[in-house]
This record gives C-alpha cells, structure tokens and sequence, in this order.
C-alpha cells in the first residue's frame, strides 16, 4: 500500500480527538451509533472538498498588471510593442474565470467589465518550470477569441480578431481568497 493513504487513515482515525468532533458527538448524543459515523463521514467529506477544492467554494481574486503588449494587423507589416498600461481584475471560481474590471493607467479610466472565461480542464500543465497553471477561453467581442493562462507569477493573454492579434503579458501583483 502506498504511504500517503496510510497518513491520512492516521490522521482520520485521531479526528475523535478533536475539540470539533467531540462537539458533534455531544449534539448528536441521543443518535444511534451508525447515525454518529454517517454525520462524522459527511463532516470528514465536507472538510476535504474545503481544503482541497477551497477555490471553487469561495472563489479567488487575482489582479494583474500589464508589462507588455504585442499588436499584430492586417495585413501584417510590422509589428508594434507597447509598453503595460492595463491593470486587469479577474475572479476565477474553478470552472470560469470573469474579467471584473479593467484599468488604463495611461488614460486614468476604469471600467467595470463581465467578460467570462471558461476554464479548460483538458489541457495537460506541461509548463517547463513545473508551475501549475490555469487556461481559459472567452469571447470578448463578435468576432473576437481570447485565451488566457495564468500561473502563479505570470499571465498571458492572446486576442485574436479577423483583423488583429495582440499577444500581452502581465505580472500578477495581488492574488487572495475572497
């Protein structure tokens, strides 16, 4: 058997030793014995998703500075940089991810935004330095595809449009639970 299961039978199996547990078995004193388990399972089963899947319950903000930006016409003469004047908020709740506001600090406006990205779940993270990453794909116009990828240090952005592409890269400078 391999040893992670047998960490976690071990701490499951001491659960009856904490100040929690035994508050539910002294709410539950006048249950028969299996009820007790099935409360304790359900407990144990909702204490799991919390820590694992605790982005998904609450949701988490991540906001993310423009560094730079890559413009790409049509036809394609050249190719224009820019430097980062963006600074995105985005809320990722494990299956979309919505672009909630956007700031130009080069113009000195904000704007509030709904823009959604579905998360693609069938990506395989293959990142060269082994960080995880997020990938999700939206539609910001008619007639426009956006995919992101976010990691933990980093976002990238690519639009592409009938007429354009632009390729922009941001650092991200905030990222909490909320």
């Amino acid at each position: 058997m391999h040893p992670a299961p047998l960490r976690v039978c071990g701490i499951l199996s001491h659960l009856d030793t904490l100040p929690f547990f035994r508050l539910i078995q002294a709410l539950c004193f006048n249950l028969d014995i299996s009820e007790v388990i099935i409360v304790k399972s359900i407990l144990i089963a909702f204490l799991i998703s919390v820590l694992f899947f605790g982005t998904a319950l609450g949701g988490e903000v991540i906001v993310a500075l423009e560094t730079e930006s890559y413009f790409f016409g049509n036809p394609i003469e050249k190719v224009e940089r820019e430097e980062g004047a963006y600074e995105n908020t985005y809320f990722y709740d494990g299956k979309t991810i919505t672009r909630t506001m956007v700031s130009n600090s080069k113009r000195g406006k904000t704007l509030s935004d709904d823009t959604k990205y579905f998360v693609d779940t069938k990506v395989v993270n293959s990142s060269l330095s082994g960080d995880a990453y997020i990938r999700a794909v939206g539609y910001p116009g008619t007639d426009a595809i956006e995919v992101l990828t976010f990691n933990s240090k980093y976002m990238q952005n690519v639009k592409s449009t009938g007429d354009y592409i632009i390729i922009t890269r941001y650092r991200i400078i905030k990222r909490f639970q909320k």
